[in-house]
């Protein structure tokens, strides 16, 4: 029933972990617009992705997942960190470092996968401008800053 606390690579297995970091990186692309949006303002709100993140692009990297560094460095763009930081620089090493004539994939992945790593790979390199006044809408910030319902409630789903 609950996401957090995030776990890691041996408690997940790396599959589980790896569609736990993509919901991560991608719930951090829908509050920050896809990149519109700077939610440096909620990185309380958000603290427990943004650990997460910084302790495990280490991880990402061990497992050579192009796709997944290149989105861990543009979720940390999205919660305001700057291409200097120490962690953001290990990801950028990483993705030039590991290009290649094939891209980020191989010559034997599929189009998708080829497309996908080349996606992530060039978002994870790009300097991209957040849009100007944009801000995370309240009701966003309202549903993660608002309590869990007590097995109280009306609502509860305790016995599904």
């Amino acid at each position: 029933k609950h996401l957090r606390p995030y776990k890691g690579i041996s408690l997940l297995g790396r599959d589980l972990y790896r569609l736990q970091c993509y919901f991560i990186t991608h719930l951090a692309y829908i509050l920050g617009g896809w990149g519109r949006i700077n939610c440096k303002a909620q990185r309380e709100m958000l603290n427990e992705e943004i650990v997460f993140l910084l302790l495990n692009m280490d991880t990402v990297i061990r497992m050579k997942d192009p796709e997944l560094v290149g989105e861990f460095v543009q979720a940390l763009h999205i919660f305001g960190f700057h291409d200097s930081h120490p962690i953001m620089e290990r990801g950028h090493r990483f993705l030039l470092h590991s290009e290649n004539k094939t891209c980020w994939a191989g010559a034997r992945s599929t189009f998708y996968k080829r497309y996908h790593s080349a996606y992530c790979g060039i978002i994870g390199l790009s300097d991209f401008q957040f849009q100007k006044g944009r801000k995370m809408p309240q009701k966003w910030i309202d549903a993660f800053t608002s309590h869990a319902p007590s097995s109280n409630d009306e609502d509860s789903n305790e016995d599904e």
